[in-house]
């Protein structure tokens, strides 16, 4: 089994959502974006949480994005990735 690509741990009000991804420099891809903006819909509905910290699991916080992973996905309307709990 794979662990998720986002790791989200509470801590009293603050939400700590790690970038799980250190194989690859924790580059986003699809899925991973879509964890992300899953991440902030939770943030952003609950009111007990009143900080979010991104943080990187690995030695590297982002390579950005992978690009052979979203490019072909991108259409003339650009990418949408957030799903109906995330904020994007």
């Amino acid at each position: 089994m794979t662990e998720p690509k986002i790791l989200t741990e509470r801590r009293g009000h603050i939400l700590l959502i790690g970038l799980n991804r250190p194989e690859k420099r924790n580059a986003a891809d699809f899925e991973l974006l879509s964890l992300l903006a899953d991440a902030y819909g939770e943030l952003e509905r609950d009111p007990e949480l009143r900080v979010g910290l991104v943080h990187a699991v690995g030695e590297h916080f982002t390579a950005g994005l992978d690009l052979a992973d979203l490019g072909p996905r991108i259409g003339a309307d650009g990418l949408s990735f957030v799903g109906p709990d995330g904020v994007d």
